[in-house]
């Protein structure tokens, strides 16, 4: 019998009047596991990669139902803003976030949980896509600016230099 088949014999045996009780309760579980969700396809990769991503930072691979349930909607939230909108994208996406941390601010970077990642996913991306603050990008900016006259000087300081 497949769970929707349960479901309808229940309910017609507790409209005839057998084992109420019992069967209600039965209906009652039945009924709850028919509206579950099922899991991401990629959950257990997921688990895996964010467990991988805590021992890199050196700390225990721990998971709760919290993580559980911030995960499956961070993975949903992913899939939606990736080009593909595919299962696969969602777990490159994620991925990607743990490969990037580097790059976030200190905020970010001190908050390792996957609730913390969920509620601000868009400025996690936004982070390590386009650089850390401002100041960062001003100070990389000044680094660049700094590399170019020094290349200047010493490429200048060649040319001119008798051989």
């Amino acid at each position: 019998m497949t769970l929707k088949e349960q479901i309808s014999w229940c309910k017609s045996e507790i409209k005839k009047g057998n084992n109420e009780q019992v069967l209600r309760s039965i209906l009652k579980r039945l009924e709850a596991s028919d509206t579950k969700e099922p899991p991401h396809p990629y959950h257990n990769e997921a688990v895996a990669a964010y467990k991988d991503f805590l021992k890199a930072q050196g700390l225990p691979p721990l998971f709760d139902f919290k993580q559980g349930k911030a995960l499956k909607e961070l993975l949903i939230k992913l899939q939606n803003v990736t080009a593909s909108r595919s299962p696969e994208g969602a777990l490159g996406a994620l991925k990607f976030i743990f490969e990037g941390w580097n790059r976030l601010s200190d905020y970010h970077k001190k908050k390792k949980t996957l609730v913390h990642i969920n509620n601000n996913v868009v400025e996690i991306l936004d982070l390590i896509r386009y650089g850390a603050t401002k100041q960062q990008t001003n100070l990389d900016a000044a680094q660049q600016l700094a590399n170019a006259i020094k290349g200047k000087r010493n490429g200048g300081s060649q040319a001119n230099s008798p051989s």
